[in-house]
């Protein structure tokens, strides 16, 4: 079981490598046959390892990866390159935390720089309260949410690569929530919105996820959220629908 397991995650991870520019050149057969359940157990394990692999540690180098999984298959300590398990796992957090850090930086200044290049741009303007900006799709005439009140939005945010990451319009169902219950910049943003607008709004990272990030945005990441402002739910409301219920 263990030999299955590491040559089909080791063909997992080196169809991950040559997908994300892997600098391995090791040539590993993918093309494998599944003769019962324990080989499809053993391959399924390996594919979401290797997936598990490629979103987290892309820059995998497989020849060192494999000396690893060797050593520790053949109880080798004479050729480790740590003491132990824990020296191991010591070093790949203060590796991930070294990585991520500098990532944080590195996207602080695209992301600065992203968010100054968009405010110089014809039809872009600035929200009263913060330095957050938006261009209008579609104007609205209605009235404007408060802290006080709930929303139901419709909104589709992508990272400033254009990649996205969330859209109540692809689920085909709008979001209900209350303004002081999402990211600043929504909070600043849906106070100067009109119902019936549909704005395209740049939100730099201090009014997003910040240094923290989340589980798919990078951290420092500034944000770029199309919102149609559908209702606004007064606090009344709200009460008469959970008498109701």
């Amino acid at each position: 079981m263990k030999k299955s397991l590491l040559l089909l995650s080791i063909s997992a991870l080196a169809l991950a490598s040559c997908q994300n520019g892997g600098q391995s050149s090791m040539n590993i057969n993918t093309n494998v046959t599944l003769a019962n359940s324990v080989d499809s157990a053993s391959y399924a394990i390996g594919m979401l390892e290797g997936m598990n692999m490629r979103e987290q540690f892309s820059e995998i180098q497989l020849d060192k990866f494999i000396a690893g999984i060797q050593t520790a298959l053949k109880n080798d300590t004479t050729s480790a390159k740590f003491s132990d398990p824990q020296a191991a796992s010591m070093y790949i957090r203060s590796y991930m935390m070294e990585k991520q850090q500098k990532e944080a930086v590195e996207n602080l200044a695209k992301s600065t720089k992203f968010i100054q290049e968009i405010s110089k741009k014809e039809g872009i303007h600035k929200l009263d309260s913060a330095d957050i900006y938006y261009e209008v799709i579609t104007a609205g005439t209605g009235a404007k949410p408060t802290l006080e009140d709930e929303v139901e939005v419709h909104y589709t945010g992508t990272l400033m690569d254009g990649t996205k990451f969330n859209s109540s319009v692809d689920r085909g169902e709008p979001a209900r929530f209350p303004l002081t219950h999402v990211i600043k910049g929504w909070t600043l943003t849906l106070q100067e919105m009109p119902v019936g607008s549909k704005w395209k709004v740049y939100i730099p990272s201090e009014f997003g996820y910040g240094p923290s990030g989340s589980r798919v945005i990078p951290a420092n990441s500034a944000l770029v959220f199309e919102i149609e402002l559908l209702q606004i739910i007064k606090p009344e409301a709200n009460k008469d629908d959970k008498k109701k219920k």
